[in-house]
C-alpha cells in the first residue's frame, strides 16, 4: 500500500468525515487503526500495529476495510 497521510502539527487532528460516517459499521480495531493513522500520519501495517498491540495482519485487514469504504 502506498498511502501517504499529511504530517499533523498540532494537538488537534482533523478526521475524515468517512470515518464518522462508519462509527456504527466499523468494528473497535478497524477504528483504531483508522484513528492512529490519521493521528500519527503513518499507514504502515507494522508501524501502527505496534503502536496499538495488535497483529500486522489485524491492520492489513483494518486499512483494506477503509480502502473498501471509501
Amino acid at each position: 500500500m502506498g498511502y501517504r497521510l499529511a504530517k499533523q502539527k498540532g494537538d488537534a487532528i482533523t478526521v475524515p468525515h468517512i470515518i464518522f460516517k462508519k462509527l456504527s459499521t466499523a468494528t473497535e480495531d478497524q477504528l483504531r487503526v483508522a484513528l492512529c493513522a490519521v493521528a500519527q500520519g503513518m499507514a504502515d501495517p507494522l508501524a501502527v500495529a505496534q503502536e496499538l498491540g495488535l497483529s500486522k495482519t489485524s491492520v492489513e485487514l483494518a486499512f483494506a476495510y477503509w480502502v473498501g469504504a471509501g
